[in-house]
């Protein structure tokens, strides 16, 4: 799970089908609770981080009252509150081909995305790398930058997922598509 939050998302999947999860949340007040909800769980990683292009260390900019992002947000007001403040911290980032390596992980079931724009440069490089993801639910924050992209990403995943549920704007769920079976001649022996 791409932006863990306070755990909401990850606790439905836990509960429901009692899957290995990471939880990628980069911003620093909430790591501690995730690890604190499913510190009796074994099967559930909490890593301060968000997963993306590149390793490093990225500026964070506070969005409203309880999210952040790596990526701007167009100005403009939401329930009578600034949209945008800042940049307020740094936050870690994982390119996530390096984590998968490293954690021994050849294929990704579900790869739940709820990263607050960093979406627009997480998608891209997925489909560019052509990791084996079997389904990728994500949810577009078109609030953002780069939000014009999103064409551009449909295109892109298409050579390797095919959508199952589009509710664009706000969600979208590719499923990855069959792999074509190479067949080859077999050698008859006489």
């Amino acid at each position: 799970i791409v932006g863990g939050f306070e755990g909401k998302h990850a606790q439905y999947y836990v509960d429901k089908y009692n899957p290995h999860v990471y939880i990628f949340e980069p911003q620093t007040e909430l790591t501690p609770v995730l690890k604190q909800r499913f510190a009796k769980n074994p099967k559930v990683k909490v890593i301060q981080a968000g997963l993306g292009d590149k390793s490093g260390t990225l500026e964070m900019s506070r969005v409203g009252t309880d999210r952040a992002s790596f990526i701007c947000r167009l100005k403009g007001v939401d329930n009578g509150e600034d949209t945008f403040v800042g940049p307020h911290a740094k936050g870690r980032i994982i390119e996530i081909g390096e984590f998968m390596r490293a954690e021994g992980i050849f294929q990704i079931d579900l790869l739940l995305s709820n990263c607050e724009g960093y979406e627009f440069i997480l998608l891209p490089w997925i489909a560019k790398e052509k990791y084996a993801i079997k389904y990728l639910m994500v949810q577009f924050h078109m609030h953002h930058e780069g939000n014009e992209c999103l064409p551009d990403i449909k295109k892109a995943l298409s050579a390797t997922h095919k959508i199952r549920d589009d509710y664009e704007p706000a969600w979208i769920v590719w499923e990855m598509k069959k792999p074509a079976i190479k067949k080859t001649k077999k050698k008859v022996k006489k």
